[in-house]
């Protein structure tokens, strides 16, 4: 390869009408390299953080002030013309090293002539930069595709897995690896490496996410991995729509589930909900419903619980920071108005301590009628933190407000041991929308698992 042995020296005084150019191309194919080398050391992180529009946004964004530095300001390539290019070219064809001497005069060609597009400099040089940027990319996608194929080494296993001797099953949800609500965080992580990840950490199950791939895909996945697919959120807008129009939606979900094998459907009234928006405080603007609309919304939930039973399904009802049914006095309202056999509750701790400063609240109020449990754990610093800063729900949580439990502020031991008073005997899933950026879901299942054996159980 030509101009590497030239690069380290430049002359750039004119004498007469003489230029001397040591190394034509060399000192660009040089910096180019470096270039080059910082982009494959700094892909792996900036694909795992970034993703990969942003990484490649980055890195275009490079490559055009590489060109813009060729064109304007790199000596070798700056003010040259074509045919003095083609020349050149042709020279360290034959001769690879040569020392280019040119005289512009007898070039024809008056100085400072602009350098076309293709010249054989900008070429030979960013023909090596594509290459090293698309290089990292290719190793990136081929490590990538191997880590899918091996990704799901573990198998859950009842004899290692969290064994509840109270008769609840522990999962985890499936948040913690990929948020719905903002695609790119956590989007490197792929279902096989959630399901590998849960296996390894011995929780038995999950519940779906809108990322997942096919229904068919999902269950063999699944069933490979010998987890169970528990439930699916559903936005429901009975108030703004009517149920009549949420109906048709709502039975596609119904069916996916039961093709799934799932139990549950979670069900959270979203008409005002503020809990996706980015430029809404979540702790001051949620929705109110009017005392009309009350009625609307109970009757609403009383059908869908009816077709749910259809599929085999429990309706579940998650309060939620940022709907019309958050607080406790709220939820319980809701439970009054509803019918107790085709409407139960989600329970969410999480969302009961920021919603009220209180868990254990809602809990005791709304035992009768509990029929899924969500265990999340609060950071009290974090949530004042948002709080002060009027942060949106999705903007708090990637401040780090929720974590999993044994990380937090909550005492889980009181509701556990209040649920299994109670004779729950239901799943108990583990949830914290955390950024796994900072949050790795492998290393925080770990500790949700030790807190559970170790606190809750005593193991």
């Amino acid at each position: 390869m030509y101009g590497t042995q030239g690069s380290a020296r430049w002359n750039f005084e004119r004498f007469n009408e003489l230029e001397v150019c040591i190394g034509d191309g060399g000192t660009a194919v040089f910096c180019l390299w470096v270039v080059n080398a910082i982009i494959g050391w700094t892909f792996p992180v900036m694909i795992e953080g970034l993703g990969g529009g942003l990484t490649y946004t980055v890195y275009g964004v490079i490559n055009l002030i590489v060109a813009v530095i060729l064109f304007r300001i790199m000596p070798e390539t700056s003010g040259k013309s074509s045919k003095r290019s083609k020349r050149t070219w042709r020279s360290v064809s034959r001769d690879p090293p040569i020392h280019m001497i040119a005289r512009s005069s007898e070039e024809g060609v008056p100085q400072g002539t602009p350098t076309p597009f293709l010249t054989p400099s900008f070429v030979w040089t960013n023909s090596h930069f594509l290459l090293y940027w698309s290089l990292p990319a290719t190793l990136a996608d081929a490590s990538t595709a191997t880590h899918r194929r091996a990704a799901m080494t573990h198998v859950y296993d009842p004899a290692t897995a969290i064994n509840d001797p109270n008769g609840i099953t522990w999962g985890m949800h499936p948040i913690a690896w990929r948020n719905d609500d903002i695609p790119e965080v956590g989007e490197w992580n792929t279902i096989d490496v959630m399901f590998d990840d849960l296996a390894e950490a011995g929780f038995a199950g999950t519940e779906v996410a809108g990322w997942y791939p096919s229904k068919e895909e999902t269950k063999e996945k699944a069933d490979a991995a010998g987890l169970t697919i528990v439930a699916q959120w559903f936005s429901s807008f009975i108030v703004s729509d009517g149920v009549d129009a949420v109906e048709p939606d709502f039975r596609a979900t119904c069916a996916y589930l039961q093709f799934l094998g799932a139990t549950r459907v979670v069900v959270s009234e979203q008409t005002g909900s503020v809990q996706g928006i980015r430029d809404i405080c979540i702790f001051e603007n949620k929705p109110v419903l009017k005392d009309e609309e009350w009625p609307v919304l109970a009757e609403g939930l009383n059908k869908l619980g009816e077709i749910a039973h259809e599929y085999g399904l429990d309706l579940v009802y998650h309060h939620h920071l940022g709907t019309v049914v958050q607080t406790k006095d709220e939820t319980l309202r809701l439970l009054e108005l509803t019918d107790p056999d085709k409407v139960s509750l989600l329970f969410d701790t999480g969302h009961a301590y920021v919603g009220d400063g209180d868990v254990m609240g809602l809990l005791r109020g709304a035992i009768e009628r509990i029929k899924h449990v969500h265990f999340k754990d609060v950071r009290p610093a974090k949530m004042e933190e948002s709080r002060a800063a009027k942060r949106s729900f999705l903007d708090s949580f990637l401040a780090g407000m929720f974590t999993v439990p044994g990380d937090g502020t909550i005492d889980f031991t009181e509701p556990y041991r209040f649920l299994v008073e109670h004779g729950y005997k239901g799943w108990i899933l583990v949830e914290a929308e955390q950024d796994p950026k900072i949050a790795p879901p492998l290393e925080y299942a770990h500790i949700a698992r030790d807190y559970v054996l170790g606190t809750l159980l005593g193991q």
